[in-house]
């Protein structure tokens, strides 16, 4: 394999693949002990290996939750905001109020995550008991 060596410029059959402070260069053998050889490059140029992976099939929201729950996920979400914008609540404080993960809280808040039927319940009752409902 003839190339040309990437610190010094010289073209040569006698390359080597080494790295020198955390990259990797091709030198030729009078440079190769500037750094640690990581192999010889041979007379054939080595191909990289490539993984190709296919794009997994996104479910579109619609797929997996009806329009209903997502309604009434949108409206109890409206009504938590509210009522910790209100009171000056923080969402760890407001989930220690509802019995809740902070950080399942947080992700029904941000639409990241369909409130599960228990969470469901229980804002219902915390919202109910604060006269919110």
């Amino acid at each position: 394999m003839t190339g040309t060596c990437d610190l010094c410029g010289r073209t040569t059959d006698d390359l080597y693949e080494v790295e020198i402070n955390g990259h990797r260069f091709v030198v030729c053998s009078e440079c190769k002990d500037l750094g640690k050889v990581i192999k010889k490059l041979g007379q054939s140029p080595s191909k990289p290996k490539i993984k190709i992976e296919r794009p997994k099939e996104r479910i579109s929201e619609e797929d997996l939750w009806e329009d209903e729950e997502l309604e009434e996920n949108e409206q109890l979400i409206k009504k938590l905001r509210t009522y910790m914008s209100k009171n000056g609540l923080s969402v760890d404080e407001l989930a220690r109020k509802i019995q809740v993960k902070d950080s399942i809280l947080r992700r029904v808040l941000n639409n990241d995550l369909i409130a599960p039927d228990d969470v469901v319940q229980k804002i219902k009752k915390f919202l109910k008991k604060e006269n919110y409902l």
